[in-house]
């Protein structure tokens, strides 16, 4: 499968999907959060959400197609986008 990703492509659930793994990602980070078994699981399950929409709404993506799929979400979430 050989097409390229545009942010207005992707699906909104997929964009929020990522939104909670990153939340999860800070709060596991944080040196004063506590329930470190807890976090660990937030994150566990924010990712397989995650993988579950990518697959949902882009089906299978090569190995290049994840990394500019990952790419364009982070610099989404960093320009505010996501």
């Amino acid at each position: 499968m050989n097409m390229a990703i545009e942010l207005a492509d992707i699906h909104p659930e997929v964009i929020r999907a990522y939104g909670m793994v990153l939340r999860a990602e800070s709060i596991l980070a944080d040196p004063y959060s506590y329930g470190k078994r807890i976090n660990k699981a937030r994150l566990t399950k924010a990712r397989n959400f995650f993988y579950k929409k990518k697959k949902q709404h882009l089906g299978e993506l090569s190995q290049e197609e994840s990394i500019a799929l990952y790419t364009m979400l982070d610099k989404a979430d960093h320009e505010g986008a996501a």
